[in-house]
């Protein structure tokens, strides 16, 4: 178990392939937390949130792609913003509080350095 310290705020991104159960672990794991006693904030996966609204990944060509892994980038840093603001203002009351992320910036930005990586190559 994490630290019991009240006004402590704890981070945990959970990572993995699709469908590798990173969502139902987080909600396992915020049930147990919140039983304990802790405030829990679950930070939705960016790309499902985006996904949802239409983009199909698999028709994107190569710029869009980059493009939508660099803002998805971004979409998912202001998230974890969200959350971990509030998680640190639930702090400075004495609460103990989890953040748990389902997926983390590595994922992205990995994939959009390694697209930024393949145009260089092209143009040199």
């Amino acid at each position: 178990m994490l630290e019991e310290g009240a006004g402590v705020v704890r981070r945990v991104v959970l990572t993995g392939g699709p469908c590798a159960g990173k969502t139902t672990v987080q909600a396992m794991v915020a049930e147990a937390f919140q039983e304990r006693g802790w405030k829990v904030y679950r930070v939705p996966e960016t790309a499902t949130v985006l996904l949802s609204g239409g983009v199909v990944f698999a028709q994107l060509d190569e710029a869009q792609s980059y493009s939508f892994q660099e803002n998805l980038l971004l979409t998912m840093l202001s998230l974890e913003r969200v959350y971990f603001d509030l998680a640190e203002l639930d702090a400075k009351k004495g609460r103990k509080v989890l953040v748990l992320c389902d997926r983390g910036a590595m994922d992205p930005s990995a994939c959009a350095y390694m697209g930024n990586k393949k145009k260089k190559k092209e143009y040199h």
